[in-house]
């Protein structure tokens, strides 16, 4: 065997090693690899940066309030929120009285209050560094005036005397006439303790008669229902305005403070004296954390989802229909974060805030209605005090969106010297989520503002039949159907068929032919936009279709090909065959510098640009297209055609920059520099591409550009110097703002600089950049303005 049959051999061997170790690797792979271990470091934090009054619906007499948030985190998935609007402030003051106890001398009282003390804490009732705190019989009788009124926790077993003697400046009814809730735990009120551990009979007439307090004994006791773990209740309270739930709690509303029991001892109640004090603990930390003896007059939920590992958002929350005269008074919004330990692992932590407090910021009333779905007409009725001062005012009605103006447009004009009402159509034109309107003038003042929710639209899949073929879909906004609606279908930009919603939202269409195999975009014109859905139509997977098998099937021609190889083949001679060529004429032309220079204006004239720089290419096409000689196209190379520019650029007639070409004039008359028009040429390129609106050079004077992508406005600066850092932190009230620099180079400096600076400017951009108003970007970035990864 000669020396070439030898490595054609060793080529086979090494083609169908090669095969095996790949199919080995691939079905390894398919398997599952082994990803790095991620190190979890759970935590969040939420700060409410705006709380407003707004006006909600169409009758006068509710309103809705509006908070905005900020939230930061790592490893957590989701926060969800839970704002309730309470009639009156809950005291934040926590006491435990500290007092002889009956019939719970076994009992651990400092286990127990260390266990409520962690209990609490665990709650967000207690910071981190705070002790609960103990008080006595002589300091409650300090407590003066409502400003006093606290929680007083009283774990006893019996109740104090001096509770139940109404000339005692510690009595219950004065307390609770104060305003105070009083926690008790501990069998019923037939007796009481003294300070000195004396047992007393207490009347049960004569304690309704003084304190309208009345018990009675609970039939049939069961065990608490969740989240509370009391085993077993005795008593009840029976009194007017009294309540029992989860078979563990009752209380009673006196004055203006409420009296809770949890009706049983501490030894008893909760199992025996060795586990029980925690487990009433947590349960008294519950009670003070759900605020169940209040019923809030509204609530709202909002559940952000974060991305993994680390996550921010800004969102709203709006808490609708709360009575106008107490809106804003107290608010509690509770918080439970799922936050990541481990794979698998998660844990829920809750917490709250609370805010108080929240006013009206404007004198006038805007009602409308509160729901208005995309492209229908609402009636929103404006009530505006005050005088115009004899002239004519024109109000914009502006529309915000999680802190950021997202519309605006003119609305209306009066004249008036004792206010004015006025009612005027306004014709919905938002994508679905929770807004602010707000009637303002020019110069930003707000004068009435409401609250409008847009619900969401959606189209959803119920069969997919490809051999009839017949497609039905349902129709839902904010997940209830959408009756009796037309809708146009349209399949893959072909011809439009109409249908009709029935009474379950659901609609059909049957087109003429089905669709083939592939990826399919389903249409959807109603309710004033289009909603599209994508299908595939797959066929059956065969044998040649996985990659493994092609790998082997290669591998086994690549091996027969080298056999065939390998035979001893006589060689082949080969002719080549040059036929003549007609030789080719060329006759040099001379292009004039003025008609390279018209060209260019010609050019943008043809394309309906202002000012733009043209690439060799796009000189090229024109000269071809433009320049004729004997009737015939002139064509010139790259290279003559960067030598002709070339000379025209050190002339001082062109410029030259980023591989594009300009004209000098173009500067003086725009007032802009070769720079700004070549970063501006580049932009343009990326809204075409992306069917984005915009404004052209010089159009507008608060930015360089103002797209609209989906409906929102966006605020775009070419970073020329601190005045377009100046103006971007105006539009950032405005809308989205995007500062836009030539590269990653010139980026990185200005955030070095940024961030040594303690200009008043300064300090204004960190902080639009920190809630993620304004963003910084390059020309190779430009995808982040819709939102997409670079």
């Amino acid at each position: 065997m000669n020396l070439r049959k030898i490595l054609i051999a060793s080529l086979m061997v090494i083609v169908l090693a090669s095969a095996l170790a790949y199919y080995y690797w691939q079905s390894m792979m398919e398997a599952g690899a082994p990803q790095a271990p991620h190190e979890y470091n759970p935590g969040y934090s939420l700060h409410f940066t705006d709380a407003q009054i707004l006006d909600y619906g169409s009758t006068p007499g509710y309103s809705s309030v509006y908070l905005l948030f900020a939230v930061n985190s790592s490893d957590v998935s989701e926060i969800t929120l839970q704002a309730k609007q309470y009639p009156q402030p809950v005291p934040n003051d926590i006491y435990v009285l500290e007092h002889p106890w009956a019939g719970q001398n076994d009992v651990d009282r400092d286990g127990f209050y260390a266990d409520l003390e962690q209990a609490l804490r665990g709650r967000g009732l207690l910071r981190e560094d705070q002790l609960l705190n103990t008080i006595q019989i002589p300091q409650l009788a300090r407590f003066t005036n409502s400003t006093q009124k606290a929680i007083i926790i009283v774990p006893t077993g019996r109740m104090p005397s001096e509770f139940f003697d109404d000339s005692s400046m510690a009595s219950i009814g004065r307390l609770l006439g104060l305003g105070c809730v009083v926690v008790y735990v501990g069998s019923d009120f037939g007796q009481t303790i003294g300070r000195d551990e004396t047992i007393t009979n207490q009347d049960p007439a004569a304690l309704a008669a003084k304190f309208n307090i009345s018990y009675a004994p609970v039939g049939s006791s069961q065990p608490a229902i969740p989240p509370y773990r009391l085993r077993q209740s005795t008593f009840m309270l029976a009194g007017l305005n009294s309540s029992f739930k989860y078979n563990s709690l009752s209380w009673q509303k006196i004055g203006s403070g409420y009296l809770i029991v949890f009706p049983n001892t501490l030894e008893v109640g909760w199992g025996d004296w060795h586990t029980g004090p925690a487990l009433a603990a947590g349960d008294v930390a519950e009670l003070l954390y759900r605020v169940e003896w209040e019923q809030p007059t509204a609530t709202a939920n909002k559940t952000v989802s974060l991305a993994q590992p680390d996550g921010s958002a800004t969102d709203s929350l709006f808490i609708n229909g709360v009575p106008a005269q107490s809106a804003g008074n107290y608010i509690r919004v509770y918080e439970s974060a799922t936050m990541w330990s481990g794979p698998g692992e998660n844990r829920t932590v809750n917490s709250f805030t609370e805010i108080s407090g929240v006013r009206r910021t404007v004198s006038g009333h805007m009602l409308n209605p509160f729901r208005g779905v995309n492209g229908s007409s609402i009636n929103v009725a404006l009530q505006i005090s005050g005088s115009s001062g004899g002239q004519t005012l024109y109000f914009n009605l502006v529309a915000h969106k999680d802190g950021r103006q997202v519309q605006e447009q003119p609305f209306i004009s009066a004249k008036y010297s004792d206010g004015f009402e006025s009612t005027k159509q306004y014709v919905v034109n938002l994508t679905d989520g929770d807004y602010i309107l707000r009637l303002a003038d020019p110069s930003g003042t707000v004068y009435a503002q409401s609250y409008l929710h847009v619900p969401v639209a959606t189209v959803e899949k119920i069969s997919m039949d490809y051999d009839t073929p017949r497609f039905a879909f349902r129709l839902a906004t904010d997940g209830v159907p959408v009756t009796d609606t037309p809708v146009m279908v349209s399949i893959d930009g072909g011809p439009p068929m109409a249908a009709t919603t029935d009474a379950s939202g659901a609609f059909a269409v049957a087109p003429a032919s089905s669709p083939g195999v592939g990826n399919h975009t389903f249409a959807f014109n109603t309710t004033g936009r289009m909603l599209t859905l994508s299908d595939a139509r797959s066929r059956p997977t065969t044998f040649f279709d996985d990659t493994k098998n092609q790998v082997i099937i290669g591998a086994t021609l690549i091996i027969f090909i080298l056999g065939i190889a390998l035979q001893r083949s006589e060689p082949e001679r080969y002719f080549i065959d040059v036929p003549d060529f007609p030789p080719q004429r060329k006759e040099r032309v001379m292009i004039s510098k003025y008609s390279l220079i018209n060209l260019l204006d010609s050019m943008n004239a043809d394309y309906r640009w202002k000012y733009m720089p043209l690439t060799i290419g796009e000189i090229k096409t024109g000269v071809k297209r433009k320049i004729k000689y004997q009737g015939k196209p002139v064509l010139i190379s790259d290279y003559n055609l960067d030598k002709l520019l070339s000379k025209l650029a050190e002339t001082g007639q062109v410029f030259k920059e980023g591989g594009a070409y300009g004209l000098a004039s173009w500067l003086k008359q725009s007032g802009k520099t070769p720079r700004y028009l070549a970063m501006f040429r580049e932009m343009r390129n990326f809204f075409i591409n992306n069917a984005i609106l915009f404004t052209e050079v010089g159009q507008r004077q608060d930015a360089d550009v103002l797209a609209n992508y989906r409906g929102e406005n966006i605020f775009v600066h070419i970073y020329e110097g601190d005045e377009s850092i100046a103006r971007a932190s105006r539009t950032a009230a405005k809308g989205m703002t995007y500062v836009v620099f030539a590269s990653r180079e010139e980026l990185d400096e200005f955030e070095r600089r940024l961030a040594t600076s303690a200009t008043s400017l300064a300090v204004t951009i960190k902080m639009e950049s920190d809630i993620g108003r304004i963003q910084f970007i390059t020309l190779g970035t430009l995808n982040a303005i819709i939102g997409r990864a670079s």
